[in-house]
């Protein structure tokens, strides 16, 4: 077996409790890294809202760490508890939150890939065992979760925002990040983690190239990183519940010509107007042109078109 570790972790915790779940549920044990006074242990007074009852915004925190925790733990089994070290912290500007895999492993007890790295916590369910032993001491933590100090979050356990980002959606979206769903291979160079795929980006699709990245080059897992609406997931038990989860026929931009710039594109829907439907529309790109308002310009679309003629049918 190989482990390497990600991350640099602190020390001085504090142990929080997980919350009761279902028959043989996987055990979240959360450690929380803030000093006193701040993140977790912040004293400014707070009303209860949406089923939080802390008083203390650090009371509120902890209380919805440890409400995602437990909505994770009554959907997975593990003999192997998933300890999770988690603080508040400053993060880039609308960042709301980072997470990751404080640890690899490869080629384990009961490893389905061999000379693939997966994240510790999967790797010690699929093991059976805890690969990395030890509770408490630096770098031996499964998961590291930052939640931004900047952001004023919405703390009810309700899934009932009032238009501030949810804490819980955001803790339950990291949580997925250091249990499994992100990938390791470099996003500045292309290169696999340590010249070895990961178990995720095992999984990532390219439709447009017709290989998984772990079968890429450097320089076309970059150009995959960026190929929009291009890279899918082609696990088996994921595509099997597609489904009952997507709708199918999402919308699609292509250039077909002129060559230089042929290729399918990003593209965002409009928020006004009729549904896209089908079939597909082949048609001319033109620029429509109109009065620029205060504050807009002449290809804003938001007057009149001076162009409507070209337009039409386009």
């Amino acid at each position: 077996m190989r482990r390497v570790s990600l991350f640099g972790v602190l020390a001085g915790l504090l142990l929080c409790a997980a919350p009761g779940a279902q028959a043989q549920p996987a055990q979240f044990l959360l450690y929380n890294n803030n000093l006193p006074g701040v993140g977790f242990n912040d004293p400014t007074p707070a009303a209860p809202i949406g089923g939080n009852p802390g008083t203390t915004l650090g009371a509120q925190r902890a209380i919805a760490l440890q409400y995602a925790a437990g909505l994770w733990s009554a959907r997975l089994d593990s003999a192997v508890p998933v300890r999770v070290l988690a603080q508040f912290v400053p993060l880039g500007a609308n960042v709301l939150g980072s997470a990751g895999a404080l640890s690899v492993v490869r080629d384990f007890p009961n490893a389905p890939r061999a000379g693939t790295w997966y994240h510790v916590a999967l790797a010690n369910k699929l093991a059976g065992e805890d690969l990395i032993p030890g509770e408490t001491q630096v770098g031996q933590f499964d998961i590291l979760v930052n939640f931004s100090s900047d952001f004023d979050f919405y703390m009810g356990l309700d899934n009932a925002s009032d238009g501030r980002p949810d804490l819980v959606a955001v803790l339950l979206h990291e949580f997925a990040h250091g249990l499994g769903f992100s990938q390791f291979a470099s996003l500045t160079t292309g290169a696999l983690f340590n010249g070895l795929p990961d178990v995720y980006n095992s999984h990532l699709l390219d439709t447009v190239l017709g290989a998984t990245w772990d079968a890429l080059t450097p320089a076309q897992r970059l150009a995959s990183a960026t190929r929009f609406g291009r890279v899918v997931w082609s696990g088996a038990a994921v595509t099997a519940a597609v489904p009952s989860v997507l709708e199918y026929g999402s919308p699609g931009v292509s250039v077909t010509s002129p060559a230089a710039i042929a290729g399918p594109y990003q593209f965002g829907t409009a928020a006004f107007g009729p549904a896209l439907g089908s079939p597909d529309v082949t048609a001319m790109v033109v620029a429509a042109v109109d009065v620029a308002e205060e504050g807009g310009t002449s290809t804003d679309g938001c007057s009149p078109f001076a162009n409507a003629a070209a337009v039409a049918g386009n």
